[in-house]
């Protein structure tokens, strides 16, 4: 057997390994470009490499990639259907234990930057909530 007619067989089963690891993923990774002159591009090999090291370090919220053409902001993009279901299970802490009286999630900066509550069980603070350069955009 020679590694050359191994090459479909691996190509296949790691095509396979991908879709299974993105029908079990919840979200999916997004790309974009700062600026409206940023010609900045990566490869499908690099977008698979950022989508792994996000599942590696899944307390990441997103990086900067660094190009001669513009920046990239990299984040992960959880369609909304998936924040509803997230609400629903920050909602089951409070109904589970109701000694609970908060869950803060922290920014970048790693300060609070929304606690939900009984009365607000979301993961995303409400628009009167958020800072006012948030609200501003």
């Amino acid at each position: 057997m020679t590694t050359k007619s191994n090459q479909p067989a691996t190509r296949t089963a790691t095509k396979r390994l991908r879709e299974q690891a993105q029908a079990r993923r919840p979200w999916q990774i997004l790309i974009v470009g700062m600026g409206a002159n940023n010609t900045a591009v990566v490869s499908a090999e690099t977008t698979d490499a950022l989508t792994r090291l996000f599942e590696y370090l899944p307390g990441l919220s997103g990086v900067t990639l660094k190009t001669a053409n513009g920046d990239l902001q990299v984040s992960r993009d959880f369609p909304s259907g998936e924040m509803q279901i997230i609400d629903c299970l920050i909602a089951s802490v409070f109904e589970n234990d109701p000694h609970i009286t908060g869950v803060a999630f922290p920014s970048r900066d790693g300060q609070v930057a929304h606690i939900a509550t009984p009365e607000n069980p979301s993961f995303l603070a409400r628009n009167d909530e958020q800072p006012a350069l948030l609200r501003d955009a």
